[in-house]
């Protein structure tokens, strides 16, 4: 029961905040569209899914609640998993470009292309949040609370829980082609996760993101246009 109580509260401090800071009080709203709003922005999301996450369950939880958020170290074998986003990113990119010789439009992420123009420190900051932070508080957010939520409402273990916490998890990145992606990027994460640590998750995603970011890092040295 206690379990289910934390999971609750978190869900509610998560999908609640979120909406907040997404719908009614976006950090554009208050800064505009400057470094400042995105460096709010950046940092907003990333402490809401980990405090959001973290402070109820050690509330119910007290001290256990390391073991509850299964925050454990992974076995090396499992770390082993986390370089399976280095193919998995090769095949999104590769689908991408695809996509691209065939004609169709696809429009960047809107960070990929704020990040190509923004002053050096604003560029730091995105490969500490983008790179360290978000990866962690999303899979403490998306990977254990929002899954977990959604088990306590279904009578299906992994199969409806991982639909809608990948769901989520797309969708909340934006509604665009990439969001497809993002959505089987989750649901492997989930099978990545299963029976393991959540760290493992957490150094996948990590992973993953850094690709994304060594890319990033490239173009904006020139070096591919």
């Amino acid at each position: 029961m206690i379990q289910n109580d934390w999971v609750k509260h978190a869900f509610g401090v998560i999908t609640g905040g979120f909406c907040f800071f997404t719908l009614i009080l976006p950090p554009v709203a208050l800064f505009g569209k400057t470094e400042l709003g995105m460096a709010v922005a950046l940092l907003l999301f990333p402490l809401l899914f980990f405090f959001g996450s973290f402070l109820p369950c050690l509330f119910f939880c007290g001290k256990k609640v390391l073991s509850e958020l299964e925050l454990k170290l992974p076995e090396q074998k499992d770390i082993l998993y986390a370089f399976l986003a280095i193919p998995l990113f090769c095949l999104f990119a590769g689908i991408t470009a695809v996509f691209k010789i065939c004609g169709v439009q696809i429009s960047p992420q809107p960070l990929a292309s704020f990040a190509g123009s923004c002053s050096d420190g604003m560029f730091f900051l995105i490969l500490i949040t983008a790179g360290i932070l978000a990866p962690v508080a999303e899979e403490l957010a998306y990977r254990k609370v929002i899954f977990q939520f959604f088990q306590t409402i279904f009578s299906s273990e992994f199969l409806l829980p991982c639909f809608f916490a990948s769901f989520l998890f797309a969708v909340s990145h934006g509604i665009n082609w990439h969001s497809l992606l993002l959505f089987f990027f989750s649901v492997s994460l989930q099978l990545i996760r299963s029976g393991r640590s959540l760290v493992c998750a957490m150094l996948t995603h990590i992973v993953f993101n850094w690709c994304s970011l060594i890319m990033l890092c490239i173009v904006r040295a020139g070096i591919l246009s």
